[in-house]
Parts: structure tokens; sequence; C-alpha cells
């Protein structure tokens, strides 16, 4: 395998691999290049090593975040990647198409930089050491990336759940290592809603966050055009 300078170039650019290298699966079903959208590119301006984001629905950063951690396993060695969703059946959905099939449909190039060693129904672990899993519980052990989907819902719905992430998750994830936590809002009370104000609160009185504090990014459904009723004309 052999790279020409240019090309090893954008290779090395995370943001770059992102925008032109993979394939997803729409809702629909249709296998679309993924182009990332303005509320994604935000997001990834913005990254911080703790981030919240509040969010309206189907702005897709569920596919974002995932693909973000699938780039990361593949161009990093021993990386581990963990997603954790709120059900087994959107677990099951999120490993298939926004893991498992945008890892498949790489150029054989790409997939040649880090081959599949092993692979189940909710893990790929690649030929260089990398680690990716999605599940709906914590896990223990040193994560360098955890992406925790829909944490109003599971804060919600299995307080005791919510707490098994804060505690033991986000504590397998070092300083250095990255935590998003993206969710709608799901009532006033709950881990989600008040590490949301937690961080606003901070925000809004100008104190810059420490590495362990959470930075809230918030994209609500007013700004988006799609969201929009078309006038009548009345």
């Amino acid at each position: 395998m052999n790279l020409t300078s240019e090309e090893l170039k954008l290779m090395a650019d995370p943001w770059w691999r992102l925008s032109n290298l993979y394939t997803i699966v729409t809702d629909e079903g249709a296998e679309i290049r993924f182009s990332p959208n303005p509320e994604q590119g935000e997001l990834y301006r913005s990254l911080w090593y703790r981030t919240l984001i509040l969010k309206a629905r189907q702005l897709g950063f569920t596919t974002f975040i995932d693909l973000m951690a699938l780039d990361q396993c593949l161009f990093n060695a021993n990386f581990t990647a963990v997603v954790i969703a709120d059900s087994l059946e959107n677990a099951t959905k999120i490993f298939r198409n926004k893991v498992a099939k945008p890892y498949e449909r790489l150029p054989r190039l790409i997939r040649d930089i880090a081959p599949v060693g092993k692979q189940t129904a909710s893990e790929i672990v690649f030929s260089n050491g990398a680690t990716i899993s999605v599940t709906t519980s914590a896990r223990s052990g040193t994560t360098n990336f955890l992406h925790v989907s829909e944490m109003g819902k599971i804060a919600r719905k299995y307080p005791e759940k919510a707490r098994e992430i804060v505690t033991g998750s986000f504590e397998s994830v070092p300083k250095s290592g990255m935590i998003i936590v993206e969710s709608t809002a799901e009532g006033r009370a709950g881990w989600f809603h008040d590490a949301v104000m937690d961080a606003h609160r901070r925000q809004t009185s100008g104190t810059k966050p420490t590495m362990l504090d959470w930075r809230m990014l918030f994209f609500p459904w007013w700004t988006k055009p799609d969201y929009a009723l078309e006038s009548d004309g009345t």
C-alpha cells in the first residue's frame, strides 16, 4: 500500500477523513456518502474533554460521534471507544448502522490500515489493538472515547443505570480522554438535567472549564430550517 505525499497529508486530518471517507445508512435504508451538516461541524469545532449536548431530534449527532469513534480506532493503535445506548434495540442499530456498515464500506485501502481482528454483534477489535463497542451498561477498563446516547432518557427511566454510568463508565476515562453525552430534554430532573444546568451556570458566569468540567452545547429545534413550517401565504 503506497500513498502519495498529498494523500498522506489529507489522511492525517481527521476532519478530512470524516468528510470524505465514510458511507452511512440513512433511517430510510439508503446508503449515502457521509458529509457533516452544520450542527455536526459546530460540535467538532467546540469539542471539549467533557462535552454535554442538549439537542433537538434528528440532527445526526449519534452518527457523527460514532464515526469519530470509529475513525479514531482506525488511525490510533490501542485506542478504546465505547458507546452506551439507552436500549438494547438502539445499541444493536447503532452498532450495525453507525459502526459495522461504515467500516465495511470503506475503501479496501483504508480497511487495510486496521483490519478486523475479531468481531461480535456488539464489538470490533482491530488488528492495531483498537476496540470499539456498543453496549447498554457501564464497562470497566480504560476508555479513551466514551459516547453516551440519550442520557436524559436513561436517567429518567433507569436512574440506577445512570448512576452506574456516572460512577463507572465516566471514571474509566482518563482526564485526557473524551466523554460526549448527548440527549434531548427529558424533564426537569435526573443527572442529565442537573449536569446541563450546572454547565450552563458555569458558562454564563464566564468561568473557564477545567479538563474535568462539562462544556454544554445547545442545539434547539428552531435553528434548523427543516423544522420550520412552510407558510401558506396567509
